[in-house]
């Protein structure tokens, strides 16, 4: 009975092993809320670079190389369309361009940078 009792205390300790998290692991965050727009949004070209962003807006959402970007908690998101779907970028996927960018600094159309057309997204 001691010896069934014994293995069986044996078996719950190794069962009960912590084992540390894994170094450099991914952790994939949720999906962001939603965008909602009427329409495709205006864009506006960001001084110096191929960037654009999407002004007049709540969220940071830019739109570079045929893509929309939107910055969420500190985590980047991708989408063909300005509605989504929304993939989870890695932190070394994301365009050095976006990575310069301070969040929220173009919320607002700066005065002098409205110009008509953009790309077609």
């Amino acid at each position: 009975m001691k010896r069934i009792f014994l293995l069986l205390l044996a078996l719950l300790m190794v069962g009960c092993v912590v084992v540390p998290a894994e170094r450099g692991r991914v952790v994939v965050p949720s999906s962001p809320p939603a965008i909602v727009l009427p329409a495709p949004p205006t864009l506006v070209i960001i001084p110096g670079t191929d960037i654009y962003y999407v002004p007049g807006v709540e969220v940071n959402l830019y739109f570079y190389g045929g893509y929309y970007y939107y910055l969420y908690e500190g985590h980047w998101y991708y989408s063909r369309d300005h509605r989504g779907p929304w993939a989870f970028l890695p932190p070394d996927r994301v365009p050095p361009g976006l990575q310069r960018i301070p969040p929220g600094y173009y919320k607002k159309v700066p005065p002098g940078q409205l110009k008509k057309g953009g790309p077609r997204p």
